[in-house]
């Protein structure tokens, strides 16, 4: 609804002046992903891209916070590959990266508000996991799944199951199955953390973990494939 608002506008909605400014859902946030694939030197360039993409349809600080957090979550799972010394989990390695900046929003004067939620929801998912809380009990502590910062937060601890699986042995391959078939059994936002569990567990394993039935069956995947390579070509990649 938020999206679909403020498109109808017809104007440009800025962090500043927003037709939405209490949407805190989860449009903004998918949207986000393709910022962290782009092949700049500093993560500001990323964040700014993101927020300003997100405040396009939502204009709740958090939205717009959590939108950029989860860009960076991918930039900094992509660098895990290029790391010159592999490290035991690369997915709490960028959760660490992430939660950094977030403790710097409050004293910024390009972002609004303090990203309490955001960095809440974070916390969330490393204690969970580090507890190995089984994923019908751990969702219980993200709300309904329908805010931005929740589904986030229950899509990162996901990904830290996911990655808690395969350090046990489990393929990667099977344990992005089960870790989709968890995000899709809530009642909140499932299509959302499905897309956000997704894109975080291709970051950190690269696509090649996506199993072929999968792929052979999904609703518009020439279109997809259309507009993936007119974004690597857009890129120079």
């Amino acid at each position: 609804k938020a999206t679909l608002n403020a498109l109808a506008t017809g104007q440009m909605q800025f962090i500043s002046k927003n037709v939405n400014p209490d949407a805190l859902g989860t449009g903004a946030l998918m949207r986000s992903a393709p910022f962290g694939y782009l092949p700049v030197a500093d993560d500001a360039t990323v964040i700014k891209l993101a927020v300003q993409a997100a405040a396009l349809t939502h204009g709740h600080p958090e939205a717009l916070v959590s939108a950029a957090a989860y860009a960076l979550m991918i930039r900094y799972l992509l660098g895990a590959h290029e790391l010159a010394v592999p490290v035991d989990s690369p997915v709490r390695l960028a959760l660490k990266e992430v939660k950094n900046w977030l403790g710097t929003v409050e004293k910024s004067s390009l972002l609004p508000g303090d990203a309490t939620l955001t960095r809440a929801a974070f916390g969330r998912a490393l204690e969970l996991a580090d507890r190995q809380s089984p994923a019908h009990e751990a969702r219980k502590s993200f709300g309904a799944l329908v805010l931005a910062t929740d589904c986030l937060g229950y899509g990162l601890y996901l990904l830290l199951a996911t990655e808690s699986l395969v350090s046990q042995g489990m393929k990667p391959s099977q344990a992005l199955l089960q870790t989709l078939a968890d995000a899709v059994a809530v009642d909140g936002d499932s299509d959302s953390i499905a897309a956000l569990v997704g894109s975080l567990v291709g970051a950190r394993w690269s696509d090649a973990v996506l199993p072929a039935k999968l792929l052979e069956g999904l609703d518009a995947r020439a279109a997809l494939e259309l507009v993936e390579k007119a974004w690597f070509t857009q890129l120079g990649i």
